[in-house]
């Protein structure tokens, strides 16, 4: 079997790049090993991924910023640089580093080796150096061992149950002790670490694996436990090493053992310590590797400290997994919401997730989830007191107001100037808080990151233990008064705070409802609707003396963007014969298919003199053109749109690129296909560039190009073949973030899924059609009734999959049904009525010649109709136009025998 030139790794963010590699790599006659869907959190190695790399020349890293936190991507790291290290010679390891820097790249040895920077350029240069440094080296990676313990562990031996191998944080120690080996990229320090962090963060766990992973490199490990023996620790060192004084120590693992490599552990470091105490546990010397756990005492001048803050989202749910093993459902969304409750802390997140199987049989996880979130989960109740022990330590009480209120905060980052706001309110000044806050970073209760910090999960809940002279509720108030100091929205780094504390009892109800409506007013002006409607009802409910005209009339807005259209409506109206009121509310009676009730407000809303002078007159007419175009009058408005974006530059952006897209469906519709994807394409580039996709007009904007994919033009002659399903993917992308924020039963989720099926007629995938439109009909039935036109459209998808898998009857049944819908909801002269009637005139050709009259009449009305719906340079017309002549009397074999060639993998024998 031939040798692999290289073992392709990578993180999956990187995919489309690596993949360009690898075929690149092919293309040239070689075979890299390419694993596509890569190790799944609590996997390990599986036997394919080791015998890849058994069988490989060398081991190319695509080493992104994903790479460095992505566990199954360090699995596989560390497997090769052990291996590479154990042979020696010519590495067999070479790193393509995408971004801008090398900070990311873990251990320090890799950065200092030959790498390959990728700054988007051809692929070929990345594949020549690829080919060049697989000539220099010979063979493939040797039998890979990374378990092999050192000849002699002196001292307490490290534990080997099954956990999480935290490999990330592994590189980090690695690289502490050994930045020496390279002075001439790494600065100068002594060949000492110092791991800290909260009680149960996993220090000495680390220490564990790191001796069973790189133990073998050394002679002797020896290992000093200090827990229970701080005051007379000289004494555990003579007991292990024979000698007293550090002198003597220094002496014994260094001159008396030949200068050979020792590592040197001290754990459970007591934190009354002092400064010059730390210092002599490290033995500085060349041949001896120091590694100090301290459990929240002092910092070391000579050890470089590594801070273990909590694990990596993978390592998470690993964790999660080994002591709870969840379902397909379970698993994308709750044990990150759980890992998130207590800051990824490794004991705590154990202990919920054992709790939590324990009491399977009383609930569900999410149930035991959201438990935990509510703050009534006992499970973690010994290591919150652990951690409060430890906090009543602490004897600043400006450390303590601070740690409160991140308590009654939310668990994101809290500005230090909002925090600097609060504190003075009770005499703190800005001097104090900053001098505390180092303090805490310090004890590594917080972490602080530039302008901003955050207290570990853990500290909030003993914090709120402990006593303060600050009470919380005063500290909640202020806070509050300070979100709501201000008319101007708020800034986005204190909104998750903001809607923390709107469910906060202890304020009093006219400063919640201030509360809730500058919460909702920001969430509208950051483009998130979706949440914002969320807080109006809140507020409408808790206050309905709040229901102003401009209140309701901000709550249907949000309602209507994110699909919720009845509430839209009744908002609407509620906001009274205002103009701006009564256009939202036309426009969601259109969208929720209610056209009857629509068309008289549309005629208040054109008829009112107002809008001729009215500042949102622009927003009114592409509404307008967004009317009729629901009602199938596509041509005579398309010149209306190109008018207002000839004046784009007078008009925000926003509305612009409404018009754009408006523009975009009329042309999709009338063989303008390929302007459509443009104008769609260049709004969906537009909210990328800024950083909003989350935008609704970007989703829309998303859902258009993707229609327009689908959408195949009258002189289109070659096809992208492509086009399809890169269309349904990103359709079904679409509708993840959908079904995630809006719910599975909104209507833009559910027109998503209805093109998910057109997609799938697209690409000629019936089986998969039918089965995806079969089941989405009940959905669409039961939430907006048999007679909406999402419900007619999802009829014609399955019509359609029958077709084409020559069931002529059931073809028939339903594409009859969605005819009759639409011409009762839409009218003949309707886009999606001709085209629905085309379809069934063909299916009952097909399905035999006494149905030739009707089918006739039917397609020749479709020739009739379709020019001054969609225009004659279309494929709707084309269509009707050609079988007006040639299928008008061609006899049902003949058609059956076109259709079975189109179609013939999808024909049975039992058809025939």
């Amino acid at each position: 079997m031939e040798d692999h030139i290289a073992f392709l790794s990578f993180s999956g963010q990187r995919l489309s790049r690596v993949k360009k590699i690898h075929e690149e790599l092919v293309s040239r006659g070689h075979d890299p090993f390419f694993d596509r869907e890569k190790v799944r959190p609590g996997q390990g190695l599986t036997p394919e991924i080791e015998k890849g790399l058994r069988r490989s020349k060398l081991f190319v890293v695509h080493y992104s910023s994903c790479y460095a936190i992505s566990h199954s991507c360090q699995l596989e790291l560390i497997h090769a640089f052990l291996s590479d290290e154990a042979e020696g010679g010519e590495s067999r390891i070479l790193v393509i580093n995408p971004e801008k820097d090398r900070a990311h790249i873990q251990p320090v040895a890799l950065q200092d080796k030959l790498y390959i920077e990728d700054r988007g350029q051809d692929v070929s240069e990345i594949v020549d150096e690829i080919c060049a440094r697989a000539r220099d080296v010979r063979g493939t990676f040797p039998g890979i061992n990374v378990a092999v313990t050192p000849p002699r562990i002196h001292g307490m031996s490290p534990t080997v149950d099954v956990r999480v191998r935290r490999h990330g944080d592994m590189w980090r120690v690695r690289t502490a002790l050994t930045r020496n080996d390279f002075p001439i990229t790494q600065r100068p320090v002594n060949r000492a670490a110092l791991l800290t962090g909260l009680p149960g963060a996993g220090k000495s766990t680390l220490v564990d694996d790191y001796i069973l992973y790189f133990g073998h490199l050394y002679d002797d490990v020896w290992k000093l436990d200090l827990r229970g023996v701080a005051d007379y620790y000289p004494d555990e060192i003579e007991r292990l090493l024979g000698v007293r004084d550090r002198g003597s120590a220094m002496d014994s693992l260094g001159v008396k053992r030949g200068h050979r490599r020792q590592l040197w552990v001290v754990d459970t470091i007591p934190p009354d310590l002092t400064d010059r105490q730390l210092d002599e546990l490290i033995m500085p010397l060349d041949n001896v590797d120091t590694i100090l756990v301290s459990q929240g005492g002092p910092a070391s001048r000579l050890a470089e400290e590594v801070r273990l803050d909590g694990l990596s989202p993978d390592e998470a749910v690993q964790l999660v997994k080994l002591y709870h093993p969840l379902s397909s459902e379970e698993e994308d969304e709750l044990p990150t919401l759980l890992a998130r409750s207590v800051s990824r802390h490794p004991m705590a997140l154990a202990a919920l997730a054992r709790g939590a199987r324990e009491r399977s049989d009383l609930g569900s996880f999410a149930e035991q989830v959201g438990r935990v979130y509510d703050g009534a989960e006992e499970g973690i109740e010994a290591i919150v007191t652990v951690v409060a022990d430890r906090l009543g330590r602490e004897t600043n009480p400006d450390c303590l107001t601070l740690l409160q209120l991140a308590a009654e905060c939310a668990l994101d980052a809290i500005p230090v100037r909002f925090a600097c706001a609060v504190a003075d309110r009770f005499d703190l000044d800005e001097h104090s808080v900053v001098r505390a806050l180092r303090r805490l970073r310090d004890s590594h209760q917080i972490t602080w990151e530039g302008d901003s910090w955050s207290a570990h999960a853990l500290v909030r809940l003993a914090a709120r233990r402990l006593p303060c002279r600050v009470p919380a509720n005063d500290l909640v108030v202020a806070a509050a008064r300070l979100l709501t100091s201000a008319d101007t929205p708020l800034d986005d780094r204190l909104l998750p705070h903001a809607r923390h504390l709107c469910g906060n009892r202890a304020l009093a109800p006219e400063l919640r409802e201030l509360l809730l409506t500058r919460t909702a007013a920001t969430l509208v002006h950051l483009r998130r609707p979706e949440a914002a409607a969320r807080f109006y009802e809140r507020l409408l409910a808790e206050f309905p003396a709040a229901g102003t005209a401009a209140t309701h009339l901000a709550a249907a807005r949000c309602h209507a963007q994110v699909g919720e259209h009845e509430r839209a409506v009744e908002h609407a109206r509620e906001a009274g014969e205002r103009l701006d009121a009564l256009l939202v509310l036309a426009a969601s009676l259109d969208a929720g298919g209610r056209f009857a009730e629509a068309d008289p407000v549309w005629e208040n809303v054109i008829t009112d003199p107002v809008i001729s002078s009215w500042p949102d007159g622009a927003a009114a007419e592409i509404d307008w053109v967004r009317s009729r175009r629901l009602r199938g009058d596509l041509l005579p408005h398309r010149q209306r749109l190109v008018a207002i974006l000839e004046r784009e530059d007078e008009l925000p952006a926003r509305l612009a690129h409404e018009a754009r897209l408006e523009l975009a469906e009329i042309d999709m519709l009338t063989d303008r296909p390929e302007d459509a994807r443009d104008r769609a394409r260049f709004v969906v580039d537009y909210y990328e560039n800024a950083n909003t996709p989350h935008d609704p007009v970007a989703a829309q904007a998303r859902f258009t190009l993707a229609s327009a994919d689908i959408t195949l033009g009258f002189l289109e002659l070659k096809p992208d073949l492509e086009r399809w399903p890169a269309a349904e993917k990103r359709l079904r992308a679409q509708l993840v973030d959908q079904e995630k924020v809006l719910g599975p039963r909104n209507l833009s989720t559910l027109t998503t899924r209805t093109a998910i099926g057109s997609a799938l007629i697209g690409q000629g995938r019936a089986a998969a059609a039918r089965d995806h439109a079969r089941a989405l009909l009940p959905v669409l039935e039961s939430r907006v009734g048999v007679d909406h036109p999402l419900h007619h459209r999802c009829s014609y998808v399955l019509g359609m999959a029958y077709l084409q898998l020559a069931k002529f009857p059931q073809a028939i049944e339903h594409l009859e049904s969605a005819h009759r819908g639409q011409l009762v909801t839409l009218g003949e002269a309707h886009h999606e009525t001709l085209r629905t009637q085309f379809e069934l005139a063909m299916a009952l050709k097909l399905q035999d010649r006494k149905f030739n009259k009707r089918a006739n009449a039917l397609i020749d009305r479709v020739r009739v109709l379709s020019p001054k719906v969609t225009g004659r340079l279309n494929d709707l017309y084309a269509q009707s136009w050609v079988a007006s002549i040639i299928a008008r009397f061609s006899p049902t074999w003949l058609l059956r025998s076109a259709h079975r060639a189109n179609h013939k993998h999808k024909w049975t024998d039992k058809i025939n």
